[in-house]
């Protein structure tokens, strides 16, 4: 395709809900420019969390969760400096995701939304604010892609490596900064190409003072 929009409008009757609009152009402009943006909203009532200690235990239960309501923008932009077989593009982009703790639903009976974090909770005891505000990340990085074809590959390598942080000075509550290196392989087991091995490694650190719900996020 030239251009995809894709548009999602997803809710339970407990307002957990997941909506967006997706944006992808291919050779926008008709430079060798691909645009990829979102506009989104989530929003989780029993999102898991047992704390920093990856050895503690997480017993399936209310007081280890935590609750949150998450609008997000985001923008990105891919230019190919070399084509197929070996492309090679350089990317930039740029989200805003507003951190919201609590529910939109009212479950106290104070006539309003509850934009707390879930009482007696273990989030709750460690971050009583709920760590609310706005974590405007920035980041860029190199894609090298050499699949034979994009939506169904069968062969080739696809990987990326990505630096990205926050910072008051472009507008973050917070202060953080990341990297990330993905590599996707394709291996096809028969002559035919109707079986391929598909493989995925990600490598992921994050320093700072990043908020729970950011550290989740790859």
């Amino acid at each position: 395709y030239k251009t995809a929009i894709s548009v999602q409008a997803w809710a339970t009757t407990r307002l957990v809900q997941h909506h967006y609009v997706h944006l992808d152009a291919v050779d926008a402009f008709n430079l060798p420019l691909r645009i990829e943006a979102d506009l989104q909203l989530y929003s989780a009532l029993r999102q898991p969390f047992c704390g920093a200690d990856a050895n503690a235990p997480c017993p399936d239960d209310v007081a280890h969760t935590l609750r949150s309501v998450e609008p997000a923008a985001a923008a990105l932009v891919r230019w190919r400096v070399l084509d197929a077989p070996h492309k090679i593009e350089l990317f930039a982009g740029s989200r805003a995701t507003f951190y919201v703790p609590g529910s939109l639903l009212d479950e106290d009976g104070d006539g309003a939304p509850d934009l707390s974090p879930t009482p007696g909770t273990l989030y709750a005891s460690l971050h009583e604010d709920g760590e609310p505000g706005l974590a405007h990340v920035v980041t860029a990085g190199v894609v090298y892609d050499s699949r034979d074809n994009e939506p169904a590959p069968h062969a080739g390598l696809f990987a990326d490596l990505a630096l990205r942080g926050a910072s008051p000075w472009w507008g973050s509550a917070f202060s953080f900064f990341g990297a990330t290196l993905t590599a996707r392989s394709y291996t096809p087991l028969l002559e035919s190409r109707g079986l391929v091995l598909a493989e995925r490694f990600i490598a992921d650190v994050t320093v700072g003072d990043a908020p729970v719900r950011e550290l989740q996020r790859v």
